[in-house]
């Protein structure tokens, strides 16, 4: 390789001076974080007395003419100090003759009128750090890499306005005494190296970003131009989709790909993680595979529009086609099934929306996920059988499978691995078992669905999405988050009944309420309890309910000698369990059922069937 490198350090006035600096569409877009900017902030801090350059890295630039330079290795750096400098500028903290010579060097460069940006980022940002950055406008953020160049410059722009921060002594600094390394190789020789520095430095890439370099790599070395100009067209829409649908680290854009592959190339189970060699493996760049990785690119791309319409609002579908979207998004695990929702969703969509086999479909799929995947004891690892889904999302695809064959498929695999009777078992539990549903990883959205239920029977409005907000999210209003309130509290009466009393794990102990007001976690009584969570809910029918529960509980005839004799929280909290398990149990038969299915085994949950309470006894009533 014909290298023209700098040995010695060089500053990063020097590396600018008569260059202009490109980011290749390879390229990932702009992705530092805070983590990478105060790292970046303390070695400004550090530097800022010295009298000699700081090493601060290594740059790899390819000459294209004779004063534009590719960028192959560093442009997060060097994007990350134009945008220093352009926030520097901004400041008004520096004079106007060394704020003139910044802009000229580092910004926009040539005669006024026509004046060129002198970095130039890739496709994806182009456009927003132009506006943003170079004229400092307001654009609309649409990616993830526009919500981290915004982040960037809002950073650098909060720090030098503190009144003790000498601007024009740190940007001299960053231009003078940081030093770097600078390798210039020719641009049309060993591509296959440099594209694999480009994977394999810094900050680690997304198998989607892999990817993405991949085919422009082979659409380069194989001078497919319109494959080239296809993949950056489709990868705007790509990223836009996925940022619409709150894809936005790494992981999730793994897993977005993982799902596509699954359905697309019938990957091995144990491959199906690492798409970026399945890719080079697929497709490897001697050879002919435009037509494939056309029909690849496709695919992608209409996952990717299927995943905006699975998690947001389209009010372009009616009610239920809105509905079964919002319960797959609210699902706590979803990637059993979502290759199958990927490739239902490929066959049957459209620009008007869901087909009507697509609802029925997908419908079908959130009873499997729910019974097969997301009940407590119905499958030995949350992964179980996930091999066969994964085969009939890759044979629908290739229409190997009809849509019909798929449906009796689906309904035969949840009644064979979650039957009524293990149904009913999964949602109660006996004295010798240990499960504790506070732990249950779907116990929100099994309340949510219930709250639902019983809202849609009392005409009032409660919408499932309320079980993703967090308390943490900068955008949730308290009284929007929602909150799992044990009635019994664990550590209360804890001397005689300790944490892991059986009436404190079960299902009927737990409550969906809406926090109107803080609830500090408290030790009070069953009573004290209902009363407070009571007062501090904001409406909510299963809130309600609970307290008719438990004014009828008192009214019992096991109750009836309203002297508080040893047992007496005990058997109080037995009967509200009894009570709201047999009405979750009804519900959930009722809700997770197939059209075709008849369950009728169950009456009611009855924990009173022995007089003795330290003999095991069965809580569940079957006929």
């Amino acid at each position: 390789m014909n290298n023209n490198n700098e040995s010695k350090l060089i500053s990063l006035t020097e590396i600018f001076k008569n260059r202009f600096f490109i980011v290749p569409d390879y390229q990932r877009g702009y992705s530092w974080s805070s983590e990478q900017l105060k790292d970046l902030k303390s070695d400004i801090d550090k530097i800022l007395n010295n009298n000699y350059k700081h090493f601060t890295g290594t740059l790899v630039a390819s000459k294209s003419d004779e004063h534009k330079f590719s960028i192959v290795d560093g442009q997060q750096r060097l994007t990350t100090l134009v945008i220093l400098i352009s926030a520097a500028i901004s400041s008004k903290k520096i004079n106007k003759e060394f704020a003139s010579s910044l802009k000229q060097t580092f910004i926009v460069r040539g005669e006024l009128g026509n004046e060129k940006p002198v970095l130039t980022t890739n496709n994806e940002t182009n456009i927003f750090f132009n506006q943003l950055v170079i004229r400092n406008e307001t654009p609309k953020k649409e990616l993830k890499s526009h919500h981290r160049i915004e982040y960037a410059k809002n950073f650098f722009e909060e720090w030098f306005s503190n009144e003790d921060i000498d601007v024009q002594s740190i940007v001299e600094a960053v231009t003078n005494k940081l030093g770097f390394l600078l390798f210039t190789p020719d641009d049309s020789k060993e591509i296959g190296i440099m594209f694999e520095v480009i994977n394999n430095r810094g900050k680690p890439l997304s198998q989607l970003e892999k990817l993405k370099n991949y085919l422009i790599y082979y659409a380069s070395v194989n001078g497919l131009e319109s494959l080239r100009s296809q993949v950056d067209e489709d990868w705007q829409f790509i990223l836009k989709s996925l940022s619409v649908a709150g894809i936005h680290s790494s992981e999730d854009e793994n897993r977005f790909l993982r799902n596509c592959f699954l359905v697309f190339a019938n990957v091995a189970k144990k491959d199906s993680w690492n798409i970026y060699d399945q890719v080079k493996i697929r497709f490897p760049e001697k050879g002919n595979h435009t037509v494939e990785l056309d029909r690849l690119l496709k695919f992608i791309k209409q996952c990717a529009a299927n995943y905006e319409k699975i998690y947001t609002d389209d009010t372009a579908l009616i009610s239920q086609q809105r509905e079964v979207l919002k319960s797959i998004r609210c699902l706590p695990t979803k990637a059993s099934i979502m290759p199958l929702v990927l490739s239902v969703m490929s066959k049957l969509c459209n620009d008007k929306g869901l087909d009507s086999k697509v609802y029925r479909l997908l419908s079908i799929l959130e009873i499997l996920n729910f019974r097969v995947y997301i009940l407590p004891k119905v499958t030995a690892r949350a992964d179980s059988h996930q091999t066969q889904l994964f085969q009939w999302a890759f044979e629908l695809f290739e229409d190997k499978l009809s849509i019909e064959e798929l449906e009796e498929l689906l309904i035969s695999f949840t009644q064979e691995h979650c039957s009524e009777r293990k149904f009913i078992q999964s949602l109660t539990i006996d004295q010798d078992e240990s499960e504790d549903y506070g732990n249950w990883v779907g116990l929100r959205y099994f309340l949510g669905n219930y709250e639902k239920y019983i809202a849609d029977n009392e005409n009032y409005s409660f919408d499932l999405d309320r079980i993703l907000l967090s308390i943490k999210d900068d955008h949730v209003q308290s009284n929007d988050f929602l909150s799992i309130e044990h009635i019994w509290a664990r550590r209360n009466k804890e001397k005689d009944f300790p944490i892991n009393f059986i009436e404190k794990r079960r299902l009927g102990n737990l409550v969906l309420m809406g926090l109107r007001n803080n609830i500090k976690k408290t030790n009070l009584g069953i009573s004290e309890k209902v009363q407070k969570i009571t007062d501090t809910s904001e409406r909510m029918d299963q809130v309600n309910e609970l307290k008719k529960i438990y004014n009828s509980a008192l009214k019992s005839d096991i109750l009836k000698d309203r002297k508080k004799y040893k047992n007496y929280f005990r058997d109080l909290s037995k009967i509200i369990n009894d009570e709201r398990e047999t009405r979750l149990v009804k519900f959930a038969l009722k809700r997770w059922k197939f059209e075709t299915e008849e369950f009728e085994k169950f009456v009611r949950v009855d924990s009173f069937k022995t007089e003795k309470f330290n003999e095991s006894f069965v809580l569940k009533s079957l006929t």
